[in-house]
């Protein structure tokens, strides 16, 4: 059986680091980035089934990257949190 992917996005990497080792020990596979554009272009490699994101980061604030996301065909099935 595989593991559930999840994708988590924060510029704050004390809570990036918690959020992914949680995730991690409740068994999820976990994809961790720091800056919104790293989302943009390891969305399709990844594939996760949900992303988990801050709302304010340092490059681009989580609204436009859930635009740029909805504008590709495969990556605006996958819901943002």
């Amino acid at each position: 059986m595989s593991r559930r992917k999840i994708l988590i996005v924060d510029d704050d990497t004390d809570i990036l680091t918690l959020v992914e080792k949680r995730l991690s020990i409740e068994g999820f596979e976990v994809l961790a980035v720091s800056r919104g554009r790293e989302v943009i272009h390891r969305v399709g490699a990844f594939n996760p089934e949900v992303i988990l994101m801050d709302i304010m980061m340092d490059d681009m604030d989580g609204a436009d990257v859930v635009r740029q996301l909805q504008a590709d065909k495969t990556a605006s099935a996958i819901p943002v949190i």
